[in-house]
Order: C-alpha cells, then structure tokens, then sequence
C-alpha cells in the first residue's frame, strides 16, 4: 500500500507490506525455550527443518503468525519483520511484576497470566535491542536493563516462563478473539511448534550441604521451573487430545 486508507497520508516512496490472514485459516504458533548457552540448538533445529522440507525460498518466519520465546531468545527481535507478530518474556520492577515485550497490540480483556508492555507515547516504546536486553539480563551474569524513560527495570523471566505454549495461546485467544466476543469464542490453531533444547535424562542429584534450611526444596523447584521437556509432557496429558 502507498496511502494509509484512513486518513489518505501518502507515504511517498515508502511502501508498506501487510499480510492478510486468509478467511479461513488458523493460527500458526512457534514457542523457543531457553536453556542459556544451549539456545544454539534451537537455531541449528530450525536450520534443519528448513532444509529437510526444502523452504530455501521461503523464509522460516513467514510460515507463523505469533512466535514468542524467553531470555537468550532474544535474536527473535534482532531481525523479525514488522508484520510477524514476537514477544519475549521479562521480569520488570526488580524482579515483581511479570510481563510481555511485544511488537504488537491486542485488546485487553479479563485476567492476563501477564503484564502487557506497550506504551502510548511513542519515545518511551521499547526498541528492538532494548527488548533484547530486557530478556536477557539473566541475574549473576549480567546486570538488569533500565529503561531511562519509563523508569523501569527488567531482567531474564526464563525462571517462571522457560515453557511458553501457555502464554502463547493465552495470547493468540487475545490477538484473534472474535469482535465483541471476548474470550469466549476462541480462534483455530492451525499448527504449534514447540522447540526445545533437548532432554534431561540425567537425574539432577542436590548435594546434601543444600539440603540444610530447606534450599534442597528451593534448588528442586528451580529444576522442575526449567524443564520444560517435563511441562510439555504435563501439557499434552491436559490438553491434548487423540
């Protein structure tokens, strides 16, 4: 399109490319996990896939209409087109409220598993790189981000959203709920990819010092919270059917 239909503004010679979901089509999700420095797999994962099914000429990307992914996932904002819609997972306010960085807008509906970061005014809008870091800042690694114009400060959310088909879904029934009908009437799912970093098959042992004061408990739920392998499981015996 070279004029906005609302307000017939011509953009001169820059173009601007909208994707229409067809009429009767469902929603294409892919969720990343986020294992640290093991998130390479991920890439290498999807790398095959592509050559396995011969996309060469159509990016990966173009075949999903809501990725979302956590912590070192933040290279889904280094190189996204506009009209695929990302969000990454954050933790703001020193680590109190959890929250979503977007780039886009949905209605805002009943309860949300999470805080919705988009701002009104368009210099205090989180930019691509800064939404990077605001996933990444993993705490005793790096240090958190500050957004200087919003005053707010955010570090890595992996610790309670390392699983993100929940979330996602949660935020496709927001994205593409029918006009007027909230979340009662939800959208088709076409297809969902869920990619991991591989499985735990070796049993995590707690040395017995942590066991003093109860941290044996603490260290046991931070494992249970980062392996997703075992959420995936849980989510296919709730929610799938055959």
């Amino acid at each position: 399109m070279s004029d906005c239909i609302l307000c017939q503004s011509s953009w001169q010679d820059n173009r601007h490319d909208f994707r229409l979901q067809p009429r009767c089509a469902g929603v294409r999700i892919l969720t990343l996990d986020s294992k640290g420095i093991r998130s390479i797999v991920e890439i290498s994962l999807l790398e095959k896939l592509v050559k396995e099914i011969d996309l060469n000429m159509l990016p990966l990307i173009d075949g999903f209409d809501l990725i979302m992914g956590t912590s070192t996932d933040r290279k889904l904002f280094s190189a996204n087109p506009r009209s695929v819609r990302v969000a990454v997972t954050s933790e703001k306010d020193n680590g109190a409220d959890k929250c979503f960085i977007a780039n886009y807008n949905r209605p805002a509906f009943g309860d949300q598993q999470l805080d919705f970061e988009r701002e009104d005014d368009e210099p205090k809008e989180m930019k691509k790189w800064e939404a990077a870091l605001a996933t990444a800042s993993a705490p005793f690694y790096f240090c958190r981000f500050e957004k200087r114009e919003t005053e707010k400060n955010y570090v890595d959310a992996a610790l309670h959203s390392n699983f993100l088909v929940q979330y996602a879904l949660d935020q496709m029934n927001r994205i593409w709920a029918s006009p007027g009908e909230g979340l009662t009437k939800k959208p088709s799912l076409d297809n969902l990819l869920s990619v991991g970093t591989g499985q735990q098959t070796r049993e995590v042992v707690i040395p017995v010092p942590l066991g003093i004061g109860g941290f044996k408990t603490i260290c046991t739920t931070f494992f249970n919270n980062i392996d997703s392998d075992r959420q995936w499981l849980e989510f296919k015996r709730n929610h799938v059917t055959t």
